[in-house]
């Protein structure tokens, strides 16, 4: 048992972690680390979000966070936490929820090849001042890839406008609305039609065949053989 001096001049810290929406979560795990890499403490939070650390010498120590809890989370970055003298000073950490994965996909509306250089910006929906927007610029397979930040666990509507097509296109949709959601995909598409003239159309192929011939066609006898040809005109005189 620590005598009452090693424990007035010993400190703590009391990690208070929390979801976007304020709702405490269980089961973060956190380690916290002396200035040479080596682990001082570590351990997880309890079923209120807390997790204390007791009996710590004062001084700098680095708070790595190494399991968010939920699938639905991501991580704080590493930093740097000051230990003083005295009870454990709380620490409030909220994760962020974790981003959508959002691919762009702009396509030739007749082949479905994609298309190079097109042009689209995504808003939050209902933003004020286009806070949050960004732009994204297709590459040579027509695809273009961002994060989505989640601002809530039900998810965040974007609206993603289509704003320049490839020379030589015009886009079949303005813009679409998309409902992202922690940790999922989303693919907004757009199909951009052709704006060349159509190919001329080939005539068609001659017959190649011979017509059959018709009984018109056949030659008719002459008379001197049609004469010579009848038995009972042969002996007349």
């Amino acid at each position: 048992m620590p005598s009452k001096a090693e424990a007035t001049d010993s400190g703590g810290l009391r990690i208070i972690k929390t979801n976007p929406e304020g709702n405490p979560v269980t089961g973060t795990g956190f380690q916290l680390l002396d200035t040479t890499g080596k682990t001082i403490a570590d351990g997880k939070t309890g079923s209120d979000g807390t997790l204390t650390f007791s009996g710590l010498a004062p001084g700098i120590a680095r708070l790595k966070e190494t399991t968010s809890g939920s699938p639905l989370l991501g991580t704080v970055p590493d930093q740097d936490v000051v230990i003083v003298p005295g009870p454990p000073a709380d620490l409030p950490i909220t994760d962020p929820y974790r981003a959508a994965a959002l691919t762009l996909k702009v396509t030739d509306k007749t082949t479905g090849k994609g298309l190079a250089g097109a042009v689209a910006n995504v808003v939050p929906k209902g933003a004020k001042d286009d806070k949050g927007a960004f732009t994204l610029t297709t590459g040579k397979d027509g695809t273009a890839k961002a994060p989505l930040p989640i601002g809530k666990k039900t998810g965040t509507t974007y609206t993603v406008t289509q704003t320049k097509v490839p020379a030589g296109y015009r886009s079949q949709t303005t813009s679409v609305d998309v409902a992202a959601v922690p940790g999922q995909p989303v693919t907004p598409s757009f199909a951009n039609t052709s704006t060349a003239a159509p190919p001329t159309q080939k005539p068609t192929a001659r017959p190649t065949g011979r017509p059959t011939a018709s009984a018109s066609d056949q030659p008719i006898p002459s008379s001197s053989q049609s004469a010579r040809s009848c038995p009972a005109d042969q002996g007349r005189p």
